[in-house]
């Protein structure tokens, strides 16, 4: 996992992902970290800069199949209601979510192949800051199968040729 967090951090942190969000006219990503729930106890955790993606996964080993979840956490202080006069700039959250994704949809790295979107949803919980939660999946491929490849015991000498034995 070590290997695809990295890359994730990479590619959100990127020259590519700053000009995506300036693009989109939202600011880019600013914090990166593995999942503790953070939002839900802001007084647990030293807090970090939004906007921010806290990263969780899960692998099935019997599927070889690895799941991840991205929070999204996004300040959003701005009104979205239909009567608000700053409804347009409120809903800037939904670009940053639509970038963040486009960043990290298909993303491959030497332990999952192509991450593919499978679910997302606004987290309901008492969390302070808007959260986003986005689901892909994968094929993994990260445990070490090199041990499968060979196997030790004594040396069998072989004929190679084939030999015909029919009376």
């Amino acid at each position: 996992m070590k290997v695809l967090y990295k890359r994730i951090v990479g590619r959100l942190s990127s020259k590519e992902a700053k000009t995506a969000y300036q693009e989109a006219s939202v600011p880019a990503c600013k914090f990166v970290d593995l999942y503790r729930g953070q939002y839900l106890n802001w007084e647990a955790f030293d807090t970090f800069p939004l906007p921010a993606v806290l990263f969780e996964y899960r692998i099935n080993l019997k599927d070889k199949t690895v799941t991840i979840t991205l929070h999204v956490c996004y300040e959003q202080p701005q009104d979205t209601s239909s009567i608000s006069k700053t409804m347009d700039n409120a809903l800037k959250y939904f670009d940053f979510i639509e970038v963040t994704n486009g960043l990290i949809d298909e993303l491959e790295s030497e332990v999952n192949g192509k991450l593919e979107l499978i679910d997302e949803e606004m987290v309901k919980d008492d969390a302070i800051v808007n959260v986003h939660l986005l689901t892909y999946t994968g094929q993994y491929i990260g445990r070490n199968k090199e041990k499968f490849k060979y196997t030790t015991g004594e040396d069998i000498d072989m004929d190679p040729g084939i030999k015909h034995q029919f009376d």
